[in-house]
C-alpha cells in the first residue's frame, strides 16, 4: 500500500511539472510572438485520423500493379489490413510538439545548419551507405518514392543486395530516362517500375518540371509542365502485397507527396510493416498546407511505431521499427 501512494504521489509531481513546463512554454511563445518572430498558429496534435472510416478496407483498383514476391495471396491480405484506432495524443505529447514547432521555426535556416553538418561527416551517401547492414540478410525488399531517374536506385541496390525493388516516378519523361537508365544497370535484382504518384485520393495534376525539384501545381501556370497521375497511397501498398510481407525499407522524395504517404500509412497497420522508413521532408512544397505543424504531427505519430536513427533536419531522417 505504502509502495503504490508512492507511485501515486511520484505522478502526481510529474503532472504538476509538466503542467508547469507548458505554462512556462506559452509564455514563451507569446514573448516570441511579440519580440522576435511570428510563430504559426498550431492546433494541438490531435487525432489524425477521420471519424467516418469504414470498419474495413477498400479493396484496391490497381490491376498493374503486381504483387511485389511471387507468394503473395491472391487476396492481397486485405485481410489483415485494418485502421489505427483514433486515438489522440495526451498532454505529456503537448510541450514536445510545440518544442518541434518552435525549434524550426526558420527552416531554411535549420535546414543549411545541417547540411553543413552533413557536409562535415564526409558522408555524402549516407541516404544509401547507412542501409550496408541489409547486405547481410537474403530477400531484401525495397520500395523508393519518387524515382527521378535512378540514382538512388543505382547506389541502393549494390550496397544493399536488394533482391526485390519497386520505385514509381510520376512525372512521365523522367520515367522514361528512369527505365532506360535502369536497362544499363547489371544488377541481380528484380527492378518493377510504375508511373504514377500517390495521393490521398486518385487525380491528375501539373507538374512543373525543375530536374530534381519538381513540385506539384493545382493548375498549370508555366509552359515547362507535364501531366502525372497520381494514384491512392493504400491502394497501392495494398496491391503490391505489403499486408502480406515485411519491407525491409521504404525511402521517399517527392517534393511533398512524404505527407500523404505516411500520413495515410500511418492511419492503418501497414505502417508496422516497414522496417526501416527514409524520407526528407520538403518546407517550400506548395500545397501542403501549414509545414510546421504537419512536420511535428507526423514525427509525433510515427513515433508509436517507430525510432529515429539518424536525423539532418530538412535534409533526410530515418526511422527504424521498433522491435
Amino acid at each position: 500500500m505504502a509502495h503504490k501512494r508512492e507511485t501515486v504521489a511520484v505522478f502526481v509531481v510529474f503532472c504538476f511539472l509538466v503542467y508547469i513546463s507548458m505554462n512556462m512554454m506559452t509564455k514563451k511563445d507569446y514573448d516570441l510572438k511579440e519580440t522576435a518572430v511570428k510563430l504559426p498558429t498550431c492546433e494541438l496534435p490531435e487525432n489524425l485520423f477521420r471519424n467516418e472510416q469504414p470498419s474495413t478496407i477498400r479493396k484496391p483498383n490497381l490491376p498493374q500493379v503486381i504483387p511485389i514476391l511471387p507468394i503473395t495471396k491472391r487476396n492481397k491480405c486485405i485481410d489483415k489490413v485494418k485502421w489505427n484506432h483514433a486515438s489522440d495524443f495526451s498532454y505529456f505529447y503537448i510541450p514536445s510538439f510545440h518544442f518541434c514547432v518552435n525549434s524550426n521555426i526558420h527552416p531554411e535556416k535549420v535546414q543549411q545548419f545541417h547540411f553543413e553538418r552533413l557536409v562535415n561527416t564526409g558522408n555524402y551517401n549516407i541516404t544509401s551507405s547507412f542501409f550496408s547492414f541489409l547486405k547481410r540478410k537474403s530477400d531484401v525488399v525495397i520500395i523508393e518514392i519518387g524515382g527521378y531517374t535512378g540514382q538512388t536506385l543505382q547506389k541502393l541496390i549494390p550496397v544493399t543486395g536488394a533482391k526485390h525493388y519497386v520505385v514509381i516516378e510520376p512525372v512521365p519523361s523522367f520515367y522514361k530516362t528512369l527505365n532506360k537508365n535502369i536497362q544499363t544497370l547489371n544488377f541481380n535484382t528484380s527492378v518493377k517500375t510504375y508511373n504514377f504518384g500517390l495521393s490521398g485520393n486518385r487525380t491528375e495534376l501539373d507538374v512543373e518540371v525543375v530536374g530534381d525539384g519538381t513540385k506539384m501545381l493545382k493548375k498549370s501556370i508555366l509552359n515547362t509542365t507535364e501531366k502525372v497521375q497520381l494514384v491512392g497511397v493504400l491502394d497501392f501498398f495494398i496491391q503490391l502485397g505489403v499486408g502480406c510481407h515485411r519491407i525491409d525499407l521504404l525511402t521517399v522524395n517527392c517534393e511533398g507527396c512524404e505527407f500523404d504517404v505516411l500520413e495515410n500509412l500511418l492511419s492503418t497497420n501497414l505502417i508496422q510493416k516497414f522496417d526501416f522508413i527514409q524520407f526528407q521532408p520538403h518546407h517550400s512544397a506548395p500545397n501542403i498546407g501549414n509545414f510546421l505543424c504537419r512536420y511535428c504531427r507526423l514525427r509525433q505519430l510515427l513515433a508509436r511505431t517507430h525510432e529515429v536513427v539518424y536525423k539532418f533536419p530538412f535534409l533526410w531522417e530515418v526511422w527504424k521499427r521498433k522491435e
